[in-house]
């Protein structure tokens, strides 16, 4: 199995591959894209035609965005960040759902009940998870890889 994570933030998205196809999980490509805060629709434009043109390369079975999770309302007044996250999810989400049917929003509800109860924060921390892949996964690119694993291990 093929699978993206893409983490989205108001500045950049984090990205990895994940895949499972032979016998061992491998992660080819982790990377990430900035956006600039001077022009950010062009910057739009550009982040989706990277991505399509990346999942026609790669042709993964599913492409994994975090979701936006709403329990962030409850703590307190909403900032222009979310908003910039949300645009730049939409951006993704669009571009992913344009060459793979699979696109799928991950809660971290999702990921911890994938992960056998196991939270997010301490899946990014556990060292001896990522001695599941083959090769080495830079730390900063754990929580999008996470998406991804937590999909493979659904099947």
């Amino acid at each position: 199995m093929k699978v993206v994570g893409i983490v989205p933030s108001p500045s950049a998205i984090l990205i990895a591959f994940l895949d499972s196809t032979g016998t061992a999980i491998v992660c080819p490509f982790c990377d990430e894209w900035s956006l600039s805060a001077a022009d950010r629709l062009d910057d739009y434009v550009a982040l989706r035609a990277r991505l399509v043109e990346k999942l026609e390369q790669w042709k993964p079975d599913t492409v994994c965005i975090t979701a936006f999770e709403p329990f962030a309302l409850t703590k307190g007044r909403a900032q222009a960040s979310w908003f910039k996250t949300a645009e730049v999810r939409g951006v993704v989400a669009e571009a992913a759902r344009s060459i793979v049917a699979a696109t799928e929003l991950r809660s971290k509800r999702t990921i911890k009940t994938s992960m056998e109860g196991k939270n997010v924060d301490a899946c990014v921390k556990d060292d001896t998870l990522w001695q599941r892949l083959t090769g080495s996964l830079p730390k900063k690119y754990r929580e999008s890889a996470l998406l991804a694993l937590s999909r493979i291990d659904e099947g």
